[in-house]
């Protein structure tokens, strides 16, 4: 009896562990206009389908709560115009409250980054010259990523956070 009351709880830390964390397509061909709200948090994404100009976004403080958050207050809750705002191909809320988006070098930086909201940080994962980057997984501390340098081409690699 013990033997299985240990193989269940094994399976269960393992699946809880290798949860794959959901991966948002906002690329032109697809783009869900919008809030798309961080899972069990404060923050969230404002996607803008600009048509031939790309998917820009920014990251906001959607619930407040107190009057201020570090570096957002009442009449200062967005966070845009960095390199990562630009042409963003994908992206996923991360359990620990982080984001991870992908961008496309037409308009963008061709790279993968790796977001804080609450400390306004940033951090390049990969850059890609000329590049169209996809996420494709986000998987424990993996992600799977496709990317494009030349039409109908795509290279798949993994990279860590």
């Amino acid at each position: 009896m013990m033997k299985y009351i240990v193989l269940t709880i094994l399976l269960f830390s393992s699946a809880v562990t290798l949860a794959e964390t959901k991966v948002v397509s906002v690329s032109a061909k697809v783009c869900p206009q919008g809030i798309h709200e961080q899972p069990n948090g404060k923050f969230a994404l404002h996607v803008f389908c600009d048509d031939a100009l790309g998917t820009n976004v920014t990251v906001f403080m959607n619930k407040l709560g107190a009057p201020f958050h570090q570096d957002y207050d009442l009449g200062s809750r967005y966070w845009q115009g960095q390199e990562w705002a630009y042409d963003v191909m994908s992206f996923a809320w991360l359990p620990d409250g982080k984001l991870v988006l992908s961008t496309s070098a037409i308009y963008g930086s061709g790279s993968v980054y790796l977001l804080s909201p609450a400390e306004k940080a940033s951090k390049v994962l990969l850059k890609v010259e000329g590049a169209v980057i996809e996420l494709v997984s986000v998987n424990d501390n993996k992600i799977k990523i496709r990317y494009q340098t030349t039409p109908k081409k795509y290279v798949f690699k993994t990279i860590s956070m």
